[in-house]
């Protein structure tokens, strides 16, 4: 009964969060995770088996359908099928800056240095070193943080504007070539 009522309220949260930042501000004064930073953003599909295992330096970014994995449900399947008391746990640690992108899985016993990308899609079975982009399945470095900024800061186009509505309207006159 009382996992329930933590689920309902839990279910309620993500309601009243307007975004995943709202979102992670709610975890956080609930204590979900081990440990939270600031300026986090969570959003609301994000999957954690035990999210007491789970701990995060600031500004760490889950986006869309990311799984966080603390356990290894193999191990369980096979300790049925063979007797045996068998159980495998694992903690993840994020530092500060991480980005997560969509669909990515974070296996149990890793860790994720400060400032690192995990790509789309990647599964991550090895600790991340700080400043590193990993992507794949299993995830391997891919590129360095610095860089991905040099890039993107000689590609910057000027765009200007303010509030949803009016991004879309600047957004789709300057790649769209025209209005929606």
């Amino acid at each position: 009964m009382k996992q329930l009522w933590h689920r309902i309220i839990h279910y309620t949260e993500r309601l009243r969060a307007k975004d995943g930042h709202g979102y992670a501000r709610c975890l956080a004064q609930r204590n979900f995770f081990h440990a939270m930073g600031r300026d986090c953003y969570i959003d609301f599909s994000v999957n954690v088996d035990e999210p007491y295992l789970v701990s995060m330096g600031d500004n760490v970014w889950l986006t869309d359908d990311v799984r966080l994995l603390t356990h290894d449900g193999a191990i369980s399947m096979l300790s049925r099928a063979t007797g045996e008391s068998l159980r495998k746990f694992g903690s993840i640690h994020f530092g500060n800056n991480v980005f997560v992108g969509m669909n990515a899985s974070i296996m149990p016993g890793v860790a994720v240095g400060d400032n690192c990308i995990i790509a789309t899609g990647s599964v991550v079975t090895r600790d991340v070193a700080a400043n590193t982009i990993v992507g794949g399945n299993p995830a391997k470095p891919i590129g360095k943080v610095e860089d991905y900024l040099d890039k993107w800061r000689d590609k910057q186009d000027p765009f200007s504007y303010s509030g949803s509505r009016d991004k879309e309207m600047v957004l789709v006159a300057s790649l769209m070539g025209g209005a929606s």
